[in-house]
């Protein structure tokens, strides 16, 4: 099959979108993406991405988006959206389906996609209405947006079984869970066994510099307690932040963005891991991070904010540890998790073997190839 993969994002680091199309050019099909860069500006550009073994080909528009301003953002979602329709208008037919990345691209794509009967798969990495705090009149056009999206595609995508509640009352056709589990890595089989006595301890977090994450309150509990170090990747609001830590502080070492096939190696050098999304932010109660399902693979020490998304699972079977949002919290949090170190060896066997049972991406790539083989059967 030809499939056409749509995506706003930043595809060169976008991890969700390489995997799945490195997994479905894997197994035979013949994958495009089609995104958005910001240069050159008002030009078509193509590119390659040599991904998992595989070579993915791309087509980008370039519109700016990096106003001072940023409401200013909105009209450039506007101007790609327009673009969007025309090119897919044009180009859509010569592909057997089409992957949409979200809703600024899936309202669009399923206009087209229904025109021309290609197949659409929908992919909700965050469920648009509850990524912000949205006025209720503009939180329901969203979800109208995300319900006629999921009713017309023939498969919906979520990266969490609880994103079943959160999409309710939408009705999809068909809806599928894959979970934002790492590639499959030699690595984690072969993990250095812990040390019950040491003193030093050395947190890692790579991801979004964002808000909403408890970012300065967990630089905030490490600067103060001198057994911690903390190394940071990845950009957004809080790299300067990070930035200015680590010239004054040596526990400090910001990383700036490091390439994915990199992040297993480094998180691999931790002694714990975080994932502290604040459910204040809606979409966080049912957040799928990936640095849950790397730290479960790893089988790493794992923090993560109560009542986030996954941290379930941290209580369920007691390994990892669940804090509150405030620098106080994390603090105790951290310190829970090297005050039971002991136990850290016999709770990364358990977090290993249940990651191969539920979340390996091995299972996630059958999940995936099976949709699109039930396209070819009919």
């Amino acid at each position: 099959m030809k499939i056409l993969f749509v995506s706003t994002g930043h595809v060169d680091d976008d991890s969700r979108l390489l995997k799945e199309s490195a997994t479905l050019q894997a197994a035979g099909h013949d994958v495009t993406i089609l995104g958005w860069r910001e240069d050159p500006h008002g030009r078509m550009t193509t590119d390659t991405f040599d991904f998992d073994g595989q070579t993915l080909k791309a087509i980008f528009t370039g519109i700016k988006i990096s106003y001072s301003f940023k409401y200013f953002k909105v009209f450039a979602f506007m101007r790609f959206e327009a673009f969007l329709y025309r090119w897919l208008s044009k180009h859509l037919h010569e592909y057997d389906a089409v992957q949409a990345c979200n809703v600024h691209t899936g309202y669009i794509t399923s206009k087209v996609a229904k025109k021309t009967k290609t197949k659409l798969v929908y992919d909700i990495f965050d469920y648009a209405p509850d990524t912000r705090n949205y006025p209720e009149w503009y939180r329901k056009m969203v979800v109208h947006w995300e319900n006629v999206t999921m009713a017309t595609a023939d498969w919906t995508l979520i990266c969490s079984e609880d994103r079943r509640r959160q999409i309710e009352p939408a009705k999809p056709q068909h809806l599928a869970v894959i979970y934002n589990s790492p590639l499959d890595s030699p690595v984690a089989t072969n993990a250095e066994a812990f040390d019950p006595t040491q003193k030093d301890f050395k947190i890692v977090y790579i991801g979004g510099l964002s808000p909403y994450r408890c970012l300065p309150e967990l630089l905030g509990a490490v600067e103060k307690k001198s057994a911690l170090s903390l190394t940071v990747a990845g950009q957004g609001q809080y790299q300067d932040m990070f930035a200015d830590a680590g010239k004054r502080d040596p526990r400090i070492q910001y990383l700036g963005v490091v390439p994915y096939d990199q992040v297993n190696g480094i998180e691999k050098t931790a002694d714990i891991l975080v994932a502290l999304y604040d459910p204040v932010l809606k979409n966080h109660l049912y957040a799928s991070p990936n640095k849950f399902f790397e730290a479960m693979e790893l089988g790493k020490p794992l923090l993560m904010i109560e009542k986030s998304g996954m941290s379930d699972w941290l209580i369920k079977y007691g390994f990892g540890a669940v804090c509150g949002t405030s620098e106080a919290d994390i603090a105790d949090g951290l310190q829970r998790l090297i005050d039971k170190r002991q136990n850290w060896a016999k709770e990364a066997t358990l977090m290993r073997q249940i990651y191969q049972k539920k979340f390996s991406w091995s299972l996630m790539q059958q999940r995936l190839r099976g949709i699109y083989q039930s396209f070819e059967v009919k």
